[in-house]
C-alpha cells in the first residue's frame, strides 16, 4: 500500500450502495476498512471504520456517482475546519460538482 501523498489515491469498492476503502487508520491504528455512511442532504460524505447499513450511493452510466439514483446534487463547501468538503446538496456558498469514478488516476 502506497502512503498518502502525491500520486496516491484511495481505491474504493461499491457494494450494496456503500463505498468502502482499506486505508491506514490515524495514530498508528493499523489498516482498517472505512465504509461510507448514508448520504443525506446538507451532510458531508463521511466514512467510518465500522460496518454500515446498505447505503444509497450508486453509479450512473458506469462512472457518475449518484445518491438515490441522482447525479446532480454534489457540492464542494467550506468545512468546519476551513478545508473543502464534499456535501450532498450543500446549499449557499457551495460550488456544484459532478463526482465520477475512474479506474486509474488521471495523471
Amino acid at each position: 500500500m502506497q502512503p498518502p501523498g502525491y500520486a496516491s489515491l484511495p481505491t474504493f469498492t461499491l457494494t450494496s450502495g456503500t463505498l468502502s476503502s482499506i486505508i491506514p487508520a490515524p495514530f498508528n491504528g493499523g489498516v482498517k476498512q472505512y465504509n461510507s455512511t448514508i448520504v443525506e442532504q446538507g451532510q458531508e460524505l463521511r466514512f467510518l471504520a465500522s460496518v454500515q447499513p446498505e447505503g444509497n450511493v450508486g453509479l450512473s452510466e458506469g462512472y457518475l456517482v449518484t445518491v438515490d439514483g441522482e447525479t446532480e446534487g454534489w457540492t464542494v463547501c467550506r468545512g468546519v475546519l476551513g478545508s473543502e468538503v464534499l456535501r450532498w446538496r450543500g446549499g449557499v456558498g457551495c460550488g456544484v460538482v459532478y463526482v465520477h469514478a475512474v479506474r486509474w488516476a488521471p495523471y
